[in-house]
């Protein structure tokens, strides 16, 4: 019909900005592969039963009342995210500003969405990071009150870009982000 989809105009019109469109349909399990007994990996069952707050523990909930830089919020979260796993947060911390130099993730919105593919972890983490004062290097134009963190295995691709769309959905009530402020 000569018709675009919106996703076709948002790129045909876009100058200077960088858009990521994802596709969260369809079943999380169809590009995850199978465990060595035969059952779904760790990544799928967490990511396709769960929810982002069943995911998320105490200890991976850090809070700054006073501004910080990007480096000190990445370095604490990327301890909880690690701590007691066997992880090795350099090698985390690395991955994150490696994903960080190919296009911030600090959105104008007050959201990060910190993320990297390790290949060491078997599931998903999430780590929440909430800043009262917000984050003194920030690109943003709006202050980031919430920072996102997803550490995912390197070989859920599909997993990680769903929990990412779930992350952006869940941030976009503002109800929620009130409450998380207070």
């Amino acid at each position: 019909t000569g018709a675009r989809a919106v996703a076709e105009q948002v790129v045909h019109l876009a100058r200077g900005v960088t858009i990521v469109v994802v596709d969260a349909g369809g079943p999380v399990a169809r590009e995850m592969p199978a465990a060595m007994d035969g059952k779904p990996a760790a990544a799928t069952t967490a990511a396709k039963g769960s929810t982002i707050g069943n995911m998320l523990s105490a200890d991976r909930v850090l809070v700054w009342e006073d501004p910080a830089s990007r480096e000190e919020i990445f370095r604490k979260m990327v301890a909880a995210g690690a701590g007691g796993n066997g992880l090795d947060p350099q090698l985390i911390h690395a991955k994150l500003l490696e994903r960080e130099r190919s296009g911030s993730t600090f959105l104008n919105e007050g959201i990060a969405l910190p993320h990297a593919r390790v290949e060491a972890l078997s599931e998903p983490k999430i780590v929440l990071g909430l800043t009262h004062g917000g984050v003194l290097d920030s690109p943003a134009e709006k202050p980031i009150e919430i920072v996102f963190m997803l550490l995912s295995p390197a070989n859920g691709a599909s997993t990680h870009l769903q929990l990412l769309s779930k992350a952006g959905r869940l941030f976009q009530d503002r109800d929620l982000r009130r409450r998380l402020a207070r």
